[in-house]
């Protein structure tokens, strides 16, 4: 009788600690939060390419291109801004802009960026070593 005592599973001297059966005490509610798309756009650090700062493809033409850095030249033209603080902030990306249309206007740039983009892919496609190794080759012992 006593044994059938200690096999049940309602008995409080059966339950150990480390039971798999979640008991009220071990659920623990997780606090929800709310964030703003501008405020986590700002705090993930993207990495972003002159492609996707002009919302363009890598295919895009010059008058894509042109069409493109217009809108967001608007879009982000210092005297466009309308909070106090950002003054700053709108200067940066529209400089950030202008420079991703001087480089994705001229041929020769973009050709130059697109490969630097692609990294150590096109160096092993062509049988060379990556950038990173013929830079610092001439300082080696």
């Amino acid at each position: 009788m006593a044994a059938l005592a200690l096999s049940c599973p309602s008995n409080s001297l059966y339950r150990s600690s480390f039971s798999p059966i979640a008991t009220k005490s071990t659920v623990v509610a997780v606090p929800r939060l709310r964030v703003s798309a501008s405020a986590a756009a700002a705090a993930a650090p993207a990495m972003t390419t002159m492609y996707d700062l002009l919302s363009v493809s890598r295919t895009a033409g010059p008058s894509e291109i042109r069409k493109a850095y217009r809108r967001v030249a608007l879009r982000w033209h210092p005297d466009a801004c309308r909070s106090a603080g950002e003054e700053r902030r709108y200067a940066e990306r529209f400089m950030e802009a202008r420079e991703a249309y001087e480089v994705l206007s001229d041929p020769v740039r973009r050709r130059d960026y697109d490969l630097a983009l692609s990294g150590g892919r096109w160096a092993s496609a062509v049988g060379a070593a990556p950038m990173e190794e013929n830079l610092f080759s001439c300082h080696r012992l």
